[in-house]
């Protein structure tokens, strides 16, 4: 869908977070803006007269695993990757082809999660899909977020890459991201965790150990949805979109499900 307003832009949106955008060409001061919001696999035109235009891309996170009350453990899946520019309209093509990544299958036997689906804005910018959830006994790592950019040099646990996906790790909450996706929450026998939280990318989901009663949450992202927590509420469990990783599961429920992701488009005139 479309919206257009009229008016003075006093910001560039997305220009609060802690990194900076990437900015491609010389860019022109612009009045009016136009919104394209993208749910799905699509073609966008450009519109006439634009002189700039600002891509937020966030992909599909991954599905928690599920482990039916035997002894091995379920963990939560990693959110979908972020990744936003702006650029010049003049260097862009009359159209551009806008790839969605679908969320991962919820899994509904005692197996590991799916990884959500890569988002796209032509050949100009990619966010990587979050990764599955891990049934396994004893420890079970979480899911790793996406990343931010389909070229990220790893960093690492302290998140000193802002494009790397958080981290997962076995028996701790899962790592954060400022542009990647947080990490699913990593369990133990002895242990629930909490996704990881990102800024700009979807939120990890919980996981589920085998021995405890269940109650972490899933990771808060500041601007996409957060990951799915532990509940016996099929919707609680899936993460939100866009981009949210869907938490592991300990039961005989089926697993969280990964929440697509989203591209916007914002044209400025």
């Amino acid at each position: 869908m479309s919206r257009r307003t009229r008016g003075p832009v006093s910001r560039i949106p997305g220009d609060s977070i802690s990194t900076p955008s990437r900015i491609l060409g010389s860019i022109t001061p612009a009045t009016n803006v136009n919104i394209q919001t993208f749910n799905g696999d699509g073609m966008w035109a450009k519109p006439p007269g634009a002189k700039s235009v600002h891509v937020i891309i966030i992909a599909g996170g991954g599905s928690g695993a599920k482990d039916g009350g035997s002894a091995d453990n379920a963990s939560g899946a990693g959110g979908g990757g972020g990744h936003e520019f702006t650029i010049d309209a003049s260097l862009l093509g009359s159209t551009e082809v806008v790839t969605v990544g679908a969320g991962g299958a919820e899994v509904t036997t005692n197996v590991d999660g799916n990884d959500g689906g890569d988002s796209s804005f032509g050949s100009w910018g990619t966010a990587k899909g979050g990764k599955k959830g891990i049934n396994a006994p004893g420890a079970a790592v979480g899911g790793a977020g996406g990343d931010g950019s389909d070229n990220v040099i790893a960093g690492t646990t302290t998140g000193s890459n802002p494009y790397e996906g958080g981290i997962g790790v076995s028996d701790a909450v899962g790592g954060k991201s400022i542009f990647g996706g947080g990490a699913g929450g990593g369990v133990s026998d002895a242990s629930d965790n909490a996704g990881g939280p990102s800024d700009l990318g979807g939120g990890g989901g919980a996981g589920d150990g085998a021995a405890t009663a269940g109650s972490a949450l899933g990771g808060v992202s500041k601007r996409s949805g957060n990951g799915g927590k532990i509940s016996s509420t099929e919707s609680e469990r899936d993460g939100v979109a866009p981009g949210g990783g869907g938490a592991g599961v300990n039961t005989d429920f089926n697993s969280g499900a990964g929440a697509a992701g989203r591209i916007t488009v914002t044209t400025y005139f």
